[in-house]
């Protein structure tokens, strides 16, 4: 009885377990797509293509699941996985072919603006700030990752550290 169980499981894991596999191609000229991210809809489950377009899942689907195709420069395209399946029944490989598009992006002005370089701290007394860290050894293990120095912060600019002599 245990044997029949553990057999009909088997069996029943296997149908639902399908492997997909495919190359990803660009529609217009034929040339395999690398790096496709490929993924199945409102599930955390995808692959990617590798440098040939080429890519494998072995996962378990359902006939309502949607395999969705992207990559940046290409459409999105997404696919039935019961068509995938009804290709993919004689062990052929699914091509999906992708249609390149041109986003056109808003115009950026870039502007210079002066930077306000200001001196922290009291140089006459203090030419140096020093940042120090602990060394890693057996009597300072509850000190590692603890620095020493200064916080600068400022709300109007970002601020750069441009030298510390």
């Amino acid at each position: 009885m245990v044997r029949c169980l553990i057999i009909l499981l088997f069996i029943s894991s296997s149908l639902f377990s399908k492997p997909i596999f495919g190359k990803v191609i660009n529609k217009a000229n034929g040339q395999a797509i690398p790096y496709v991210s490929i993924g199945i809809k409102n599930k955390s489950i995808g692959t990617v293509t590798n440098e040939n377009g080429k890519f494998f899942m072995d996962i378990e689907i359902q006939d309502n699941d949607t395999l969705c195709f992207s990559e940046i420069g290409y459409r999105m395209r997404c696919i039935n996985t019961k068509d995938v399946l009804k290709i993919q029944q004689n062990n052929d490989s699914i091509i999906v072919e992708l249609d390149s598009v041109a986003y056109e992006l808003k115009n950026v002005e870039v502007v210079h603006k002066p930077m306000h370089e200001e001196v922290v701290g009291c140089m006459k007394h203090n030419r140096h700030l020093v940042f120090t860290f602990n060394p890693l050894d057996s009597s300072t293990k509850q000190n590692l990752g603890t620095e020493e120095g200064i916080k600068i912060q400022s709300e109007h600019y970002p601020v750069i550290l441009k030298d510390m002599n």
